[in-house]
């Protein structure tokens, strides 16, 4: 049978771990590692640490997405860290028995509640705006969540003890230059809130998802599956409908060969779906809930993307598709230049071209200088994006590699700051801002992403790019602007 989370909304905090717990135990092997937050207090010269607040989240993605720190002070404790699967297992079963978590050299204990009210969602959808700010930072990118569950229980009612608690704590807080409890906890772990309340979050995302493929010309779209063991596509049923039902006859997944480059446990294939189905259904003996997929329309800019498939082989413009993508995550010169450039004006964004081309001879007779025709490369950077309305320009200089995958070099970020300057000299009142589009992961580009005078582009950035599906989900790319899509759902779109 598969697990099956159905509980009321007030229970004791340990019958409601163990219930958790249960649940999650089948899929353990989903989430190699751990993001924890929490936060403990106590009274003056009490011996008893109290855990006011904890969020754990479950991650298949190793390279951390927040800033880990821990900080102990004398009555207020806090750590914010990633945590490997059994290490997080191992606090999930001591939450659970003992009713402590441990960390930062002390052990924190459950507040002492007869019953504590919460919410959660299982094996279904969980819109980006249920995430409070502390959570959002940390949780993966999925479409659908195994579980999310959240909640609080006061558990300081008594106005003498909750005022001893607060002089427990006041000199913490003036040591870290921070007013009030509520302040501090904003900054330290994204949300505040009152030390008198125990608050819990638990974010436990389902590695399955959908990606839309382009119309073939059979006017079939393929739609790629991926998912994370224990889940696996031989166990996936596919169904195309308006709502789900046993009669109608499953879609075959065929399973992709290559592996994927993130790592073990991922499994990836394609199912192919009539252009016209508005929705598609995914089951597996492993779920208990139904999962629905709504198929977008074909947008105007996918179907530029099917011309530039053409561009790149007229006779097969699947195969076309694939070879713009080769050379825009592995060429480098021309290639990678124009297939950039192609990436981002498919999406009505005027772009103009500095690159490097080839010239080609015309016919004697000519003079010197028609004879040669061609763009003459531009010192430090290949192409140029505009905004007129906005009167904002990005200059980006176009590093492919050619499969070495490695990072800007001091030159070419010298080269094109130079040229950034010159621009803004000429584009009076203009905004002008410099990226550095390369092929390299974005593992080999950590220090060189943190830079504040130019933007670097990864090979996931890349990909972004190419799998965009509408202009506004590349806004932020383009221009520099961080948005509440792209931090939920960054290269799925």
């Amino acid at each position: 049978m598969p697990p099956v989370l159905d509980v009321p909304n007030v229970l004791p905090f340990a019958e409601l771990m163990t219930k958790v717990i249960d649940y999650l135990r089948p899929f353990r092997a989903m989430w190699p590692v751990y993001w924890l937050k929490a936060v403990a207090i106590r009274a003056p010269q009490a011996e008893i640490w109290q855990l006011s607040y904890l969020a754990l989240a479950g991650r298949w993605t190793e390279r951390p997405l927040a800033q880990a720190f821990t900080d102990r002070g004398q009555a207020l404790t806090m750590i914010s860290r990633q945590l490997q699967s059994d290490e997080a297992w191992d606090l999930l079963t001591t939450l659970q028995r003992e009713g402590v978590v441990s960390f930062v050299g002390i052990t924190a204990h459950v507040p002492p509640v007869e019953s504590t009210p919460f919410q959660y969602s299982w094996q279904t959808a969980v819109p980006p705006q249920m995430y409070a700010t502390d959570l959002a930072p940390v949780v993966e990118a999925a479409r659908w969540r195994y579980l999310y569950l959240y909640g609080n229980a006061l558990w300081l009612t008594d106005p003498t003890q909750s005022e001893q608690v607060r002089q427990g704590f006041r000199l913490d807080l003036a040591q870290r230059d921070e007013v009030d409890f509520g302040t501090y906890t904003r900054t330290a772990v994204g949300q505040a809130y009152q030390f008198s309340e125990f608050t819990f979050r638990f974010d436990f995302p389902l590695a399955l998802d959908v990606v839309y493929g382009i119309p073939d010309t059979t006017n079939q779209i393929p739609l790629t599956i991926s998912c994370h063991r224990p889940l696996t596509l031989d166990a996936l049923h596919v169904r195309a409908g308006p709502i789900w039902a046993e009669s109608v006859q499953g879609r075959p997944i065929q399973a992709l060969l290559e592996p994927r480059p993130e790592g073990v446990g991922w499994f990836d294939g394609t199912v192919m779906i009539p252009a016209e189905c508005e929705k598609v259904w995914l089951s597996s003996e492993q779920l208990h809930n139904r999962l629905a997929y709504a198929v977008p329309a074909v947008t105007p800019e996918e179907q530029l993307a099917a011309v530039i498939g053409r561009v790149y082989h007229k006779n097969v413009p699947d195969e076309g598709m694939q070879r713009w993508r080769r050379h825009l995550l592995d060429s480098s010169g021309p290639a990678f230049e124009v297939a950039l450039h192609n990436a981002i004006a498919r999406f009505g964004i005027p772009v103009l071209f500095a690159g490097d081309m080839q010239f080609r001879e015309q016919p004697a007779g000519e003079d010197a200088a028609s004879r040669k025709q061609g763009s003459v490369a531009a010192t430090g950077y290949d192409l140029i994006v505009c905004d007129l309305a906005a009167k904002r320009a990005v200059l980006i200089s176009a590093k492919g590699s050619e499969g070495k995958l490695h990072p800007p070099s001091p030159e070419a970020y010298q080269h094109l700051l130079d040229e950034v300057a010159a621009a803004r000299s000429v584009l009076q009142g203009w905004q002008v801002s410099a990226v550095i589009a390369c092929q390299a992961p974005e593992n080999k580009l950590v220090p060189h992403q943190q830079r504040s005078d130019v933007r670097v582009w990864s090979r996931e950035d890349l990909e972004r790019l190419f799998q965009a599906r509408k202009r506004e989900t590349i806004l932020a790319l383009v221009w520099g602007e961080t948005t509440l899509h792209r931090m939920f759902y960054a290269g799925r779109f």
